[in-house]
C-alpha cells in the first residue's frame, strides 16, 4: 500500500501543478460608441489596494488585446488611452481560469467632437467564457410622459424636442459593450435595466455583468451584478436623475425596495417589453456549452476517484490470496 502511494505521489503532484494558482486573463478593449472598434494602446494596470505599487500592467496590441497572468482574487485595474474617459481603479475579481475581460472606453467629449451639449451614457459589459451569457440587453426608459418611451434593440432611437435618448451599441456575441446614451436630457428620472436575452441555463448572476455610467468627462458610477441574481432583470441603480440645473445623479434603490426584489423587474412602465419567447421573428440562439472541467459527476475530481479506485482494487485482490 506504502509503496502504491508513493507511485501516485508525482502522478498527484502533476495534478497539482496542473491546477496551479495563477489566472490568465485576456484584456479585451474596444469603443462604446463604435461597434467593433478595437482600442490599441490603452495601458491596462493592476493592484491590490488603492495605496499599494501597480503590481502589472501592459499596453493593449493591435487588436485590443492584452494577456498577464494575475494571482486569483479582487484586484483593482485601471484602463487609460489619450482621448478617452478613463477607467480608474475598477474592483475586479479573477476567479475563473482563462479569463476574459471585456472593457468599453468612451471617447472624452473633445476627442468625440462635441458642441458643448451635455451627454449621459451607460456602458454595459459582460463576461465572454464558454458558460456564460452569450447576449445581455441594454434597456432604458425617456422620462416623457405619458407614453415613457422605451429604448432598447427593437427601439434604438427617441427624439422629443432638443434631447435624445438612443441605443448607440447592440452586442450579440458576448462582452459588450451595450452602449445607451442620453444627449441634452430633459429634467427627470430615467430608468435603466439589464436582460438577459438568451436566458437559460446561463445565469445573469454569472454573468460578470458591469455598468459604468458616465456624465460627461467623468465617470461617476460603477456597478456589477450581484452573483445571487437568477431573474432575467436586473437593475443596477433605481434611475438616472437629471435636475432642472442639468446636474446628474444616480438613485440607489431603498432597503425596503431591495428586499422586495425590485431590482430584479423591469420598471413599471415598460409596456412594451416582453420575454423573447414570445416575440415574433425573435432570433433564437443555442445555447452556451457548459464549461469543461476535470471533474465527475458527483463533483469529485477524476484523479481523486482514480487513486481511489486503485486503493479498491489492491485491498480486493489481497483478499483474494489470502483466501
Amino acid at each position: 500500500m506504502i509503496r502504491l502511494a508513493a507511485l501516485l505521489l508525482p502522478f498527484l503532484a502533476g495534478v497539482s501543478a496542473a491546477q496551479s494558482p495563477a489566472t490568465q486573463v485576456t484584456f479585451e478593449l474596444n469603443d462604446a460608441f463604435v461597434k467593433g472598434k478595437a482600442l490599441e494602446g490603452v495601458e491596462v494596470s493592476l493592484q491590490r489596494s488603492p495605496e499599494g505599487p501597480v503590481e502589472h500592467s501592459g499596453f493593449t496590441g493591435a487588436g485590443g488585446r492584452l494577456v498577464i497572468i494575475v494571482e486569483p482574487g479582487k484586484w483593482l485595474v485601471s484602463y487609460r488611452l489619450r482621448g478617452y474617459v478613463p477607467v480608474v481603479r475598477s474592483e475586479t475579481d479573477f476567479v475563473r481560469g482563462a479569463a476574459i475581460v471585456t472593457t468599453s472606453l468612451s471617447m472624452n467629449l473633445e476627442s468625440e467632437g462635441s458642441d458643448g451639449g451635455r451627454r449621459v451614457r451607460m456602458i454595459l459589459n459582460w463576461g465572454s467564457g464558454a458558460d456564460q451569457v452569450r447576449d445581455l440587453d441594454a434597456h432604458a426608459l425617456c422620462v416623457c410622459v405619458p407614453a415613457n418611451p422605451h429604448i432598447y434593440y427593437q427601439a434604438r432611437m427617441h427624439e422629443a424636442g432638443a434631447h435624445e435618448v438612443s441605443l448607440d451599441v447592440d452586442d450579440r456575441d458576448g462582452g459588450g459593450p451595450e452602449t445607451i446614451t442620453l444627449r441634452d436630457p430633459t429634467p427627470g428620472q430615467y430608468r435603466y435595466f439589464v436582460h438577459n436575452f438568451s436566458g437559460a441555463p446561463a445565469r445573469l448572476g454569472a454573468s460578470d455583468a458591469v455598468v459604468r455610467v458616465l456624465s460627461g468627462d467623468e465617470l461617476i458610477g460603477e456597478f456589477r451584478v450581484p452573483p445571487d441574481v437568477a431573474e432575467r432583470v436586473w437593475r443596477p441603480f433605481k434611475a438616472i436623475e437629471v435636475t432642472p440645473e442639468g446636474k446628474v445623479w444616480i438613485v440607489p434603490f431603498a432597503e425596503s425596495e431591495l428586499k422586495r426584489a425590485e431590482d430584479r423587474r423591469a420598471p413599471v412602465g415598460t409596456s412594451t417589453f416582453r420575454e423573447p419567447a414570445d416575440e415574433e421573428g425573435a432570433p433564437v440562439r443555442a445555447a452556451a456549452p457548459a464549461k469543461k472541467d476535470n471533474s465527475s459527476s458527483f463533483g469529485v475530481p477524476i484523479a481523486v476517484l482514480v487513486v481511489v479506485l486503485i486503493i479498491l482494487a489492491e485491498l480486493f485482490l489481497r483478499r483474494r490470496r489470502a483466501s
